[in-house]
């Protein structure tokens, strides 16, 4: 199966799935911040801006819990 989020991802931008790195990142975030992605994604206007929404997540998430 495509990582959570890959197929309306590659809907919104039109992209095969290039950004498997990207796509596979997403399978470690939490509900709550998938939950966000399906709100963050509608104002989202090029593939640029799911890498840096989720770079930021995963900060966030490291500075949380860091490993």
């Amino acid at each position: 199966n495509p990582p959570v989020g890959a197929k309306d991802m590659a809907e919104k931008f039109g992209i095969q799935l290039e950004l498997d790195q990207s796509l596979t990142q997403l399978q470690t975030l939490p509900v709550e911040k998938l939950e966000d992605l399906t709100e963050a994604i509608f104002d989202w206007t090029e593939v640029s801006d799911l890498t840096e929404w989720l770079r930021q997540q995963l900060a966030e998430i490291n500075r949380v819990c860091p490993h």
